[in-house]
């Protein structure tokens, strides 16, 4: 039975490498049955963005991502609460090639909720993936921001125009959600 079923997988590998569009297609839709995402080898890549779930996949030059922007505002932590539901995160933009995709996401919403906050520590800002905001990442807020004395501003929006800055996480706003396989 083993040596049946290696039989079939060689055969059908062997086809469908044929075609590498096929063999991607094929991959996406198995690892959509059960459940896995990305997938590499030095042969192929993969990347899955459920768009069932209203994700995009939006690429500029090498930086890929799967994310959605809301139709309807929320506070921060409902916003962080519907990404978290559906497999995501509040978008993180620690490179200059994730501010483009941000942007390219955007589209004509002036302003939006990343995940980036100092709720924990007024000061101590940190992206919704656990890690904290390095001095080289700071370069995404506009002039003047963010507000250290204000501890009532402790999420952060990015303006299409501005770039990033803190208000409180009480404001509604449309967001982006990142999609985390």
């Amino acid at each position: 039975m083993y040596l049946a079923i290696r039989s079939i997988y060689f055969t059908l590998s062997f086809c469908l490498l044929q075609s590498a569009t096929s063999f991607k297609q094929f991959i996406r839709v198995i690892q959509k049955d059960i459940g896995m995402y990305p997938m590499t080898s030095s042969n192929y890549s993969v990347f899955y963005c459920p768009t069932d779930r209203g994700f995009n996949e939006v690429a500029i030059n090498n930086t890929r991502l799967c994310a959605f922007v809301s139709n309807t505002t929320a506070n921060y932590y409902t916003a962080a609460s519907i990404c978290k539901q559906n497999n995501g995160l509040l978008m993180t933009v620690k490179t200059p090639e994730r501010v483009n995709l941000l942007k390219a996401l955007m589209r004509n919403n002036s302003c939006v909720y990343i995940g980036l906050d100092d709720i924990v520590q007024e000061g101590n800002f940190v992206w919704s993936d656990g890690t904290l905001l390095s001095q080289t990442e700071m370069a995404i807020f506009n002039v003047g921001t963010p507000t250290p004395t204000n501890s009532a501003e402790d999420c952060v929006v990015y303006y299409r125009i501005y770039g990033a800055n803190d208000l409180s996480c009480n404001k509604l706003q449309q967001y982006v959600c990142e999609f985390i396989p």
